[in-house]
């Protein structure tokens, strides 16, 4: 108890604000040193109250019965979680649930501002500190495919001890090949890698190849297939139904690996959009570009301009 309260509202843990007054169930060791503590933390007296009975005890059968039921949420999503790793090791045929897991995907636009994510989930749960992003130039910026490659090498080649238990590529078989001609490229042997390719849409007639779909989804008129999971060394996608736990477990890790990169690449483009000639020139700052730009109405004018104008401005 006296542990909690320590690191509940310790300031530079982003604690909660400390209250007048804490009710508890029991008296936690140095209780004086704490309350001292504490006021010096709030700036003003704070009592710690042990209480039986009265308001101060229907507030802690209200906390108990809270805590009691997040307990369960928590120990309820914790086994969802175990059974979609479970699901994944089943149908990607691994030795071990997937306890890492990273996704890759490549946000550009027309070839430029071409960004690299990666994201890594934890047993199931994101793990913000494991993301990265790689900005890409020459031209695998071009090239989705030498993207990938190069994300792979970037990342993977010069830490080989951050390989995930599994990785994932927003993708299908082409995608699922670069990633792997990568690590040979590297030296390293490949994680089990498996790619993600979002459903595709179905003209008129059309069935569905080999043993890729099962059965098509129905979205208003149109026929769709199902989220196609790719593996090395098979030609047609696993067939995984819809409500499958692991299924589900890649497509939010796809989505989330998705974000990431557009949100990085939207980012590059906002910041080439916002950034001027000007600001290549030593000695000229935002406030001295705008002043620029005002005088002489453009970069070209400002370019024109004779170095009494300038020097003037």
């Amino acid at each position: 108890l006296r542990g909690f309260l320590l690191a509940f509202y310790d300031v530079e843990g982003g604690a909660a604000e400390v209250p007048p007054r804490v009710v508890l169930d029991q008296t936690p060791d140095d209780c004086d040193m704490l309350g001292t503590w504490l006021s010096d933390r709030r700036g003003a007296r704070v009592a710690l109250r042990v209480t039986q009975r009265g308001i101060g005890q229907r507030l802690l059968v209200m906390a108990r019965q809270n805590a009691q039921d997040e307990l369960q949420r928590a120990a309820a999503q914790a086994s969802e979680r175990q059974r979609a790793l479970e699901r994944l090791r089943r149908s990607l045929q691994l030795a071990e649930r997937p306890g890492v897991i990273d996704g890759l995907d490549i946000s550009t636009f027309q070839g430029r501002d071409t960004v690299g994510g990666k994201v890594r989930f934890i047993d199931a749960k994101k793990a913000t500190k494991g993301y990265r992003t790689v900005h890409l130039k020459g031209t695998a910026a071009g090239d989705d495919f030498a993207a990938l490659r190069q994300v792979v090498q970037r990342l993977y080649g010069k830490h080989p001890d951050e390989l995930p238990d599994l990785l994932m590529v927003d993708g299908g078989r082409a995608q699922v090949a670069a990633v792997q001609q990568a690590f040979v490229a590297c030296g390293l042997a490949a994680p089990p890698i498996c790619g993600l390719a979002k459903a595709r849409q179905l003209n008129e007639g059309q069935g569905f190849d080999g043993d890729e779909i099962v059965a098509p989804q129905m979205r208003g008129s149109t026929r769709h297939s199902r989220e196609r999971v790719f593996v090395p060394g098979r030609k047609n996608p696993l067939t995984l139904r819809d409500n499958d736990a692991g299924l589900a477990l890649l497509v939010r890790l796809r989505d989330e690996v998705h974000r990431f990169a557009i949100t990085a690449h939207r980012r590059l483009r906002q910041k080439r959009h916002q950034s001027s000639v000007l600001d290549t020139i030593p000695g000229v700052g935002k406030k001295r570009r705008l002043a620029l730009l005002r005088a002489f109405g453009s970069v070209k004018g400002v370019a024109a301009a004779p170095v009494e104008g300038l020097a003037s401005v």
